[in-house]
């Protein structure tokens, strides 16, 4: 009995002695005093790769910059570092890291990047002062890369680096804070205040991206241990996965009703927009905001006295269903004040009587399930479309949100599209600022939709130019749109030329590659490896309808590319870059030339597209 009471008061004292030595089964960590990673699983690490690093008032800090004492660390007589809540799986670790300020003054701290962000390992960080968008990704040997973060991750640091065969992921996220003063991408430290930071290290095996996906996708970056996936595998709700263009507008918006002529203007409208991209998938009308509260009619109210009435938008409904749209409808939660009526049986009632296929969630970021029960009591197949971009613990009650337009000028690559490739995504683009053509481009580079709000007034010169080009982005996400919701997905893949950059949709059918250049000159020449083609597959230009010939050098396969220019006083806005796309898929077409007869036959398929095309002072038409 002694003996049992004896042994777990020494390992406790040993802990306390070595709190620098971790022990597991399955996953150890081991550090050293200078806090310096010595082995990480059963790998031993041959050059010092720091536990951590952060910026100090600007100036950057290792975690080896911390001197040891009995139980803590010290920095400067600044901060102090205690570590605790130390976890081991089987395949990850984790451990949380509180840094307390016992100086005089306040002290400001950000960028906490594990394993320290060296120039050889790829990892995430701040760069910058933007109020809204610092997240950058830095790889080795290229310009870092501006990136979209979930909302509750702003702040977050994600590294990776491998030892041998063996690549170690590890992310820090901003848990607790005392007396602190907590900033989106920052935070204060008064005197005798603290912050703490979780750290997260996984295993994984493969390039960087695999490291990527194993934090981002397959962790949900530590937000869930149990994913519920319902939502994601009901049937009638999977149609906005395919979905690309949306239009949102008020409801006295000239094209939706004209008034003097007292006639519904949306069909035009829509024909119009067939014409010149395709057409829409969702359009969505606005009745409420700014004019909720004038009076005492609530929300559903002012649906109920449009002209027509319900009946009226049902009959719109049916119709732009015919077209191949769906209608959404808005709701607005801070509704409290105006003739009471239930919200959720409000929004019940209005989708079984107009039939609409979706409803805009104004201010929330987020769905419920209560919200989501309103509308399958009324028909199914009712999405949720919330005003910003569910974060990871929200995800599994909504199935689509946005890339919201506060955020003007977004970031080249989406990495929330990484953590959930089937949740739809929609970027909102506005056409009253300025030309918005690299808000197309971006979307299609992300493999995602783009939201058309036009509420406020103004209809540019250049709105059909756009477009169109719009819709050359379109036709390619429309039909391949199984490439663009596939857990497959890899940003970012390896290019010979910085500031081309290249993301790869891969499923067992064909592979994508999105591309987006920000070489004002254009680009023309080989862009990326790849491995050695099969005989019966082949390379196609998506872009330029062209297909490629795999360029052979030193045993390497390379993939040219042909990119257009543009003018460089883009550069910095929204007009900015260029873009292509090239696919990877079976040879199903057998052509022949006899003298001025082209023969085409299909192995696969009911469908053979034919464009023709006339080479004049270098245009194609």
């Amino acid at each position: 009995m002694k003996t049992r009471k004896i042994f777990p008061i020494i390992l406790t004292f040993l802990f306390q002695l070595f709190p620098f030595f971790l022990f597991s089964q399955n996953f150890d960590l081991d550090w050293d005093r200078n806090l310096n990673f010595k082995r990480v699983k059963e790998n031993e690490i041959n050059s010092p790769v720091p536990v951590f690093s952060f910026l100090l008032n600007g100036e950057k800090k290792y975690s080896n910059d911390f001197l040891p004492n009995e139980k803590s660390w010290n920095l400067d007589g600044r901060v102090s570092l205690s570590i605790d809540s130390i976890k081991k799986g089987q395949d990850n670790w984790t451990a949380v890291f509180t840094f307390s300020n016992i100086s005089k003054d306040t002290l400001k701290v950000e960028n906490f990047i594990p394993f320290g962000g060296l120039e050889d390992q790829v990892y995430i960080t701040g760069k910058g002062d933007h109020r809204l968008s610092r997240s950058h990704l830095f790889r080795p040997g290229y310009d870092p890369v501006n990136v979209i973060l979930p909302d509750n991750a702003w702040e977050l640091g994600y590294s990776s680096f491998e030892v041998g065969n063996q690549g170690f992921a590890g992310l820090m996220r901003r848990k607790y804070w005392d007396g602190a003063q907590r900033r989106r991408f920052e935070t204060i430290l008064p005197p005798n205040s603290n912050v703490s930071y979780r750290m997260y290290v996984d295993s994984f095996t493969g390039d960087w991206q695999e490291g990527l996906k194993q934090v981002f996708q397959k962790r949900f970056l530590y937000d869930w241990d149990d994913f519920d996936y319902s939502m994601y595998q009901r049937e009638d709700l999977q149609w906005i996965r395919k979905s690309y263009a949306m239009h949102l507008m008020m409801a006295w918006d000239a094209d939706f009703y004209d008034r003097e002529g007292e006639r519904f203007t949306i069909f035009d409208f829509q024909q119009r927009n067939k014409e010149w991209f395709g057409g829409d998938d969702v359009i969505g009308i606005w009745p409420t905001w700014p004019t909720l509260g004038l009076d005492q009619r609530n929300q559903w109210d002012l649906f109920r006295d449009l002209p027509g009435g319900l009946e009226q938008l049902t009959s719109i409904s049916d119709s732009l269903n015919r077209l191949g749209t769906k209608f959404f409808i808005s709701y607005n939660p801070w509704d409290e004040s105006t003739r009471l009526e239930g919200h959720l049986e409000g929004m019940t009632a209005l989708i079984k009587a107009t039939k609409v296929d979706g409803v805009v969630l104004d201010t929330k970021g987020s769905s419920s399930r209560e919200i989501q029960q309103a509308a399958d009591l009324a028909k199914p197949g009712v999405v949720m479309y919330s005003e910003g971009m569910a974060v990871p613990k929200d995800m599994p009650g909504i199935v689509f949100g946005r890339v919201h337009n506060a955020l003007y000028y977004p970031p080249l690559l989406n990495l929330n599209k990484l953590i959930k490739p089937d949740f739809a995504i929609f970027r909102v683009a506005e056409l009253a600022y300025d030309r918005i053509r690299r808000e197309y481009a971006t979307s299609f580079f992300n493999g995602y939709g783009t939201e058309l709000n036009i509420f406020r007034p103004g209809r540019p010169e250049w709105m059909e130019e756009d477009y169109r080009f719009f819709g050359k982005t379109l036709r390619i996400l429309r039909e391949n749109h199984s490439n663009f919701i596939s857990f497959g997905y890899t940003p970012l893949i390896s290019t010979l030329s910085d500031g081309v950059f290249v993301n790869k949709w891969h499923s067992e059918k064909k592979t994508i590659y999105t591309i987006f250049s920000l070489k004002p000159e254009g680009f023309l020449g080989n862009l990326f490896e790849i491995e050695k083609p099969a005989s019966d597959w082949h390379y196609v230009d998506l872009w330029n309808h062209e297909e490629v010939q795999v360029q052979e050098s030193e045993e390497k396969h390379l993939i040219p590319v042909d990119l257009e220019a543009f003018h460089k006083k883009w550069l910095g806005t929204n007009n900015e870059g260029a873009v292509g796309s090239i696919a990877y898929f079976p040879k199903l077409l057998e052509v022949d030339l006899e003298q001025n007869k082209l023969g085409i036959k299909a192995s696969k398929g009911n469908e053979i597209r034919v464009w023709a095309e006339f080479r004049n002072m270098g245009s194609r038409i």
